[in-house]
């Protein structure tokens, strides 16, 4: 789907992809109920049996911004591997098993895509992160929730063989919906 891959560089263009090293701030409450939408930046709708899977990178603690003053932004503090990365990711040279040494080649939308390829295209590297997911009514939107705060890859896992169809190969911080 053509306009798939709109949706995802208009994602992360907005996505705050960044290092992770030094974060400090205080704690938003909000565990386990963001959500993460999915919309075609054209609001055309998705096809009878579209379907994506979500895989939890990194999690911690959602904070504000600078504690000597709110400057509004939200981001990941305290990091650990989240729920879908493997053993054998972890072992992989280019990932590590250091999550805040994996955290810092975060530092911009190439660093980031090209992590999340050698996350997305490498066998046995992610299971898959148990989150609900419903497509609207309106079959515009596919919108994941109940999720904590962390850094999601999403992959479209719609069996389109010999259609034009394009993937996400960008990671994205969910720290607010």
């Amino acid at each position: 789907m053509k306009h798939f891959r709109k949706l995802f560089s208009c994602m992360a263009a907005s996505a705050m992809v960044m290092s992770l090293a030094s974060f400090t701030g205080t704690k938003v409450h909000a565990e386990n109920g963001y959500t993460l939408t999915i919309g075609n930046s054209d609001e055309s709708t998705f096809a009878n049996g579209y379907s994506f899977a979500i895989y939890q990178i990194l999690k911690g603690d959602v904070v504000h911004g600078n504690p000597k003053g709110n400057d509004g932004k939200r981001t990941l503090s305290n990091i650990k591997w989240g729920e879908s990365v493997t053993p054998a990711a972890k072992a992989d040279k280019d990932i590590g098993s250091d999550v805040k040494a994996f955290a810092g080649k975060l530092t911009d939308e190439s660093a980031a895509e090209t992590m999340a390829k050698k996350l997305a295209n490498t066998e046995g590297y992610l299971s898959a992160y148990k989150a609900d997911s419903t497509i609207s009514k309106d079959g515009k939107s596919y919108t994941f929730s109940g999720l904590p705060g962390g850094y999601y890859l999403v992959k479209d896992t719609t069996n389109n063989k010999g259609k034009h169809d394009a993937t996400s190969g960008h990671i994205v911080e969910v720290v607010g919906d």
